[in-house]
Formats: structure tokens, C-alpha cells, sequence
């Protein structure tokens, strides 16, 4: 008799270790397909939130671009006010030195001694 029960045990440690295979397998498949699933859903938040990102950098690109575009333009309004005034200036320094050509030739100094 003791070996009949050694049989069963046998018998039933074999079939528990096969029911237990094939649930394992079985739960290994579910979890395959649902790694995929879950892997597919982070692939597409992590594309999402790199979306967000470089909508976000490009919106603060533009505003630093139009930021230093007018920065741009006011240095070049206020440069050319600047080569205006110097070119103003240069133009009355040019007729005062004609004016005291002028009056020295005038008074009999030659300005311009040869030399």
C-alpha cells in the first residue's frame, strides 16, 4: 500500500507541477501582451510630453527672437540718429573751417603755408 501512495504522490506532484506550468505560461502570455500595452502607452506620453517640451521651447525661441529683433531695430534707430548727428556736426565743423579760412585769407594770414 505504501507504494501506491508513493505512486499517487508522485502522480499528483506531477500534475500539480503541470497545471502550475501551464498557468505560469498562460499568465506569462497575459503579461507579455500587457507589457506591450503598457510600453506603448509610455512611448506615447513620453512623445507627448516631448511634444509639450518643444512646443514650450519654441514659443519662449520666438519670443526671445522678436525680443532681440526689436532690441535689434532700436540699436539701429538709435545708431543712425548717432551717424546723423555726426554727420551734422561734421558738416558745421567743415563750413566753420571754410568761414576762418576765409577770414584769415582775408586778414593776409595764409592758412595753408606751403610747404
Amino acid at each position: 500500500m505504501s507504494i501506491s501512495f508513493e505512486i499517487m504522490g508522485i502522480i499528483l506532484s506531477f500534475a500539480v507541477s503541470v497545471i502550475a506550468l501551464v498557468l505560469g505560461a498562460s499568465k506569462q502570455k497575459h503579461d507579455v501582451v500587457n507589457l506591450d500595452a503598457d510600453t506603448i502607452k509610455k512611448l506615447y506620453e513620453a512623445i507627448g510630453e516631448a511634444q509639450t517640451q518643444n512646443d514650450d521651447l519654441k514659443k519662449d525661441f520666438d519670443d526671445y527672437k522678436i525680443s532681440k529683433e526689436t532690441e535689434f531695430h532700436e540699436y539701429k534707430r538709435v545708431t543712425r540718429l548717432q551717424i546723423d548727428e555726426l554727420v551734422a556736426e561734421n558738416a558745421r565743423f567743415s563750413r566753420w573751417c571754410k568761414a576762418l579760412v576765409a577770414q584769415l585769407k582775408a586778414a593776409g594770414i595764409d592758412p595753408l603755408p606751403s610747404g
